[in-house]
């Protein structure tokens, strides 16, 4: 990932309290990571601890925001996953 993109581009990564988060951050300052909370955290918006909640059937960016977009997770968990793949990518530059 980081290899095959400019320096200069946006990464979004579904995690933001992972090593590898802190990795690529600390290599690509224009990184964003962010988790799947539960505390009552507004979509879009940081809790208290300074971790930015999204949901992945619902993104808050906007389209085209980020050149690279990185999940790790497991989709097939993820209601409607085929579907939603298409939400996900809509913040990815094309």
């Amino acid at each position: 990932m980081l290899s095959a993109s400019d320096p200069d581009e946006t990464i979004y990564l579904t995690e933001a309290v992972t090593p590898l988060f802190l990795v690529v951050a600390s290599m690509r300052k224009q990184t964003i990571g962010s988790e799947y909370l539960r505390d009552e955290t507004a979509r879009g918006t940081m809790n208290a601890a300074g971790v930015r909640h999204e949901d992945v059937t619902y993104l808050s960016f906007p389209d085209e925001a980020f050149n690279v977009i990185g999940t790790f997770d497991v989709l097939e968990h993820v209601p409607n996953s085929r579907q939603n793949s298409s939400v996900a990518c809509g913040p990815a530059a094309r």
